[in-house]
Parts: C-alpha cells; sequence; structure tokens
C-alpha cells in the first residue's frame, strides 16, 4: 500500500487519507469533486454562509479567481 495521502481539493492541504484508499471507505469524499480534509469536509456536512471552495470542474485547479472556483454550501447544494 501506497504511503502517499490525498489533498483536499477545497483548501489544498494533505489530509491523513492513504490515495490507495477505496472511495467507499473514504470520510468526506465527494463524488465527482476529490476528498476534503476533515476541516472542509466539516464545512461542508454543516454549511455556514461561507460555504466551501472547490476547482471549477472544466478549469482545473484554483488559481484565486472566482471564475476559476465553484462554491458549495453542504449535500444539498449538490
Amino acid at each position: 500500500m501506497s504511503e502517499k495521502t490525498e489533498t483536499c481539493v477545497s483548501c489544498g492541504t494533505q489530509t491523513d487519507i492513504n490515495i490507495d484508499t477505496h472511495v467507499d471507505q473514504r470520510r468526506h469524499y465527494i463524488s465527482g469533486v476529490g476528498q476534503l480534509c476533515a476541516s472542509c469536509g466539516e464545512k461542508f456536512d454543516n454549511p455556514d454562509e461561507e460555504g466551501i471552495r472547490i476547482p471549477h470542474p472544466t478549469k482545473g485547479k484554483m488559481k484565486g479567481t472566482k471564475e476559476d472556483e465553484v462554491f458549495m454550501f453542504g449535500p444539498d447544494a449538490m
């Protein structure tokens, strides 16, 4: 099993999720989006007015501009 871990698609921090862990066994994984860290996952599960940021699905990684981001506000936003 690999020692590499996933990176949070929202904030960019390393998670404790091994890249070889099946998505069905991960916490804070969003299908079609990717892995969230525990902090961003909690914000997604318990949204506030700020929400969380994820990369635009067709533009790739966030570049710091609003045009390159998609804002999500929890499970009901999907």
